[in-house]
């Protein structure tokens, strides 16, 4: 069962040293922050953002699952809230699926509070779920997902998979395995 992660401080301390102070732990920052480890999948076939089919669906869970498998299993899941002003709450079935411990604020054009999730295999359910139908849906946006040291991280979204692989040398690896994956 995903658990509110519980030293954010250190979480903080191992996100500074592993991934850099000047990087922001949204989603959509990291492409641009991280540039020579990045790479980017589509979920579906010739591109289609959102999933209309079951099979369709499936196919979406399949290629985040098969991304993250090539990486490692997940420890941290970021999730996000947005407000006029901090602290800003997620919605809130999206905090019962992921019981998180607010981790951060980023200033961006509204306050944006990020959350912190520890999961684990056991997290399956849940992970599907967050993944299937609140990423994939485009019903939340900014979601991490990375081992507790930071040397890789996913970041999934409506017809995407942002990965910053852990050095050049991973990131050309993962282009090569998952060719027919990659957006043009």
């Amino acid at each position: 069962m995903p658990q509110p992660w519980a030293d954010v401080d250190q979480l903080s301390t191992t996100w500074d040293q592993t991934v850099g102070t000047h990087v922001a732990p949204l989603g959509s920052s990291l492409r641009n922050e991280l540039p020579d480890r990045w790479v980017r999948f589509h979920t579906l076939p010739e591109g289609e953002r959102i999933a209309r089919t079951v099979p369709q669906r499936r196919e979406v869970l399949n290629r985040y699952w098969t991304i993250l498998g090539a990486l490692g299993e997940p420890e941290v899941v970021t999730t996000c809230g947005w407000a006029a002003k901090p602290p800003a709450a997620r919605h809130p079935d999206l905090a019962e699926l992921m019981p998180a411990a607010p981790w951060t604020s980023v200033p961006t054009e509204r306050a944006t509070t990020v959350y912190a999730t520890q999961v684990s295999s056991a997290a399956q359910e849940a992970m599907d779920e967050l993944l299937l139908d609140w990423v994939a849906d485009d019903r939340t946006a900014e979601v991490i997902l990375a081992p507790s040291t930071f040397e890789w991280l996913v970041h999934p979204y409506d017809g995407g998979i942002d990965v910053i692989a852990a050095d050049p040398g991973q990131r050309d690896e993962l282009r090569r395995r998952f060719a027919d994956w990659l957006t043009q």
